[in-house]
C-alpha cells in the first residue's frame, strides 16, 4: 500500500512537471488555455468533494470562454472520479448550479465577489486566473511567473470553508497563499 502511494505520487509529480515544462518550452505551439485545461482535469482528479450523486463530473466556465474547444477535446477522452465529464459554458451566476469546478476567467474579475457569495455554501472548486483572486476567495489561481510559465497558487483556508480537500501532491506543486 505504501509503495503504491509512493509510485502514484511520483507519477503525479512527473505529469505535472511535464505540463509545467510544456507551458514554457511549447508555449508557442500549445495554447495557454490548452495547458490550463490539462491542469483543470488534474485538479479534478486530486480534489475530494463531499459525496455527490451526479451522473457527470461538471466543469463550468462563467463568462467569456477562453478555452475554445480545448476543454471539450480533453473531456471527450477522459473521466474524473470515474464519471464522464460535462463541460458547461454560462453567462450568469444564476446558472452555476451543481458544478464541481467553476473556472473564472480574467473577464469576470469585476464579478468575483458576487461569484464567491453565490458559491460559498456549495462545494465547488473555484479556479481563477487573475492577480490576488485566491486571496479574495477562490481556491486555486493561475498566474504567470517571471519566466512566463504557468503556475498556480492554492488557498487552504478557502478550500476548508468549501469543505474541499486537495491532495498533498497539489500542495507540493502549487504555492500556498495562506
Amino acid at each position: 500500500m505504501y509503495l503504491k502511494k509512493k509510485v502514484n505520487r511520483i507519477i503525479f509529480i512527473i505529469s505535472l512537471f511535464l505540463i509545467i515544462l510544456w507551458s514554457s518550452e511549447l508555449y508557442g505551439q500549445i495554447n495557454e488555455y490548452e495547458i490550463k485545461a490539462s491542469f483543470l482535469f488534474k485538479f479534478g482528479k486530486y480534489t475530494e468533494w463531499p459525496k455527490y450523486d451526479d451522473d457527470f463530473f461538471i466543469i463550468t466556465v462563467i463568462g467569456r470562454n477562453p478555452f475554445a474547444d480545448s476543454l471539450k477535446k480533453v473531456a471527450a477522452t477522459k473521466t474524473i472520479k470515474e464519471k464522464k465529464i460535462k463541460i458547461r459554458f454560462i453567462n450568469s451566476i444564476n446558472e452555476i448550479g451543481n458544478s464541481n469546478i467553476l473556472f473564472i476567467p480574467k473577464t469576470e474579475k469585476k464579478n468575483l465577489e458576487n461569484i464567491i457569495k453565490a458559491t460559498q455554501s456549495k462545494s465547488i472548486l473555484l479556479v481563477s486566473e487573475f492577480c490576488d483572486a485566491a486571496v479574495q476567495g477562490t481556491h486555486i489561481n493561475f498566474y504567470l511567473n517571471n519566466e512566463n510559465k504557468i503556475r498556480f497558487e492554492i488557498s487552504k483556508k478557502n478550500l476548508k470553508k468549501s469543505n474541499l480537500k486537495v491532495s498533498s501532491l497539489l500542495l507540493d506543486i502549487g504555492t500556498e497563499v495562506d
